[in-house]
């Protein structure tokens, strides 16, 4: 019973660190699309 606990904990830390990570990915690509867009909007005006 108690290793059922203490995989079920180990299993929703995996998860939530697993979904941090991938929102930190998308927020990574979206900053890296801005910056590139302000790149090119400043080389053009």
């Amino acid at each position: 019973m108690i290793v059922l606990v203490v995989a079920g904990l180990i299993l929703a830390v995996v998860f939530i660190a697993v979904t941090a990570l991938q929102r930190n990915q998308r927020n990574g690509a979206r900053q890296n699309d801005v910056a590139y867009l302000k790149a090119q909007c400043d080389t053009v005006f």
